[in-house]
């Protein structure tokens, strides 16, 4: 078993075990799907062969320490009961008892004792600092769209949420939108645009949040080719999309609920604070 100097496994190996968790999940017809850096790194090295390269050059991945200290899930509330039973029963992992109790309606933790790493399982939606939903109004879910992780725009928007976004959400945000162009649909290496810019559009705090951290994704591009972390050629194509991204959140007409809570600006609290025991995901 490869161990880092923390005596974490290595991040290949913990990709592996998300995979087949995933995998064994599907032969109960249990959908789990990776949100996170997990999910950001599948998606982009499943578009970009290069993309573990550019990571490393961005200093977010090697150097001897794990990128991944856990492993986050998203999943069906429907299935709560089957995941219990999944994760204690057929995987042996251990319940986290109190979060279990306490949050059991819409987030369940399990520790893998014997590997030493925990995984975090989201139910119907991410609620940090903004709400992420996996099912839509109308009770259709997002998650069968990809094998083993949620969309690329949800997982950018998980990113956008973050109110003090940090070095490595800023190169997660760079690096998904290096590997994909933004369409108006949702297909492998294309990020749905018309769905983040529905989302941001109805929700003025989100949005808020999500265009303060685009511009200052922008910032450091120009840094990144700088430190020849990434190419002038790999600067434009995330420039582009970043204005092309940018473009349509500013054509988009915003709700009446969004302009409603635009009124009051930031002299009211726009985002959600992150308690200690509410952790971010694995960025």
């Amino acid at each position: 078993m490869d161990q880092d100097k923390s005596g974490l496994i290595s991040d290949d190996e913990m990709i592996r075990e998300a995979c087949q968790i995933i995998e064994k999940a599907n032969e109960e017809k249990i959908i789990l799907r990776l949100l996170g850096a997990m999910g950001i790194v599948m998606t982009c090295s499943t578009v970009s062969k290069d993309c573990l390269e550019t990571y490393k050059k961005l200093e977010r991945l090697g150097g001897g320490t794990s990128m991944f200290t856990d492993i986050d899930f998203a999943a069906y509330a429907k299935q709560k009961k089957d995941i219990e039973k999944f994760f204690k029963n057929r995987l042996g992992f251990k319940p986290d008892i109190a979060i279990n109790a306490l949050f059991g309606n819409k987030r369940l933790i399990y520790y893998n004792t014997v590997k030493n790493y925990s995984v975090d399982i989201f139910l119907d939606k991410l609620e940090f600092c903004h709400d992420i939903p996996f099912v839509n109004p109308k009770g259709c879910g997002r998650l069968e769209l990809f094998d083993y992780y949620i969309p690329p725009e949800d997982l950018l928007l998980e990113k956008l949420q973050i109110h003090n976004i940090t070095y490595k959400d800023i190169v997660d945000i760079a690096m998904l939108l290096l590997t994909h162009k933004i369409g108006d649909s949702t297909s492998q290496g294309s990020l749905n645009g018309k769905y983040v810019v529905n989302i941001l559009c109805d929700d003025w705090g989100f949005w808020y949040d999500a265009m303060n951290n685009l511009r200052t994704v922008e910032k450091y591009i120009n840094k990144f080719v700088e430190e020849k972390k990434f190419t002038r050629e790999q600067a434009a194509v995330v420039l582009s999309n970043l204005a092309s991204l940018i473009n349509l959140i500013d054509a988009t007409p915003k709700t009446n609920r969004w302009n409603k809570r635009a009124k009051d600006g930031t002299k009211k609290l726009w985002y959600r604070p992150v308690a200690e025991m509410e952790k971010r995901i694995n960025v």
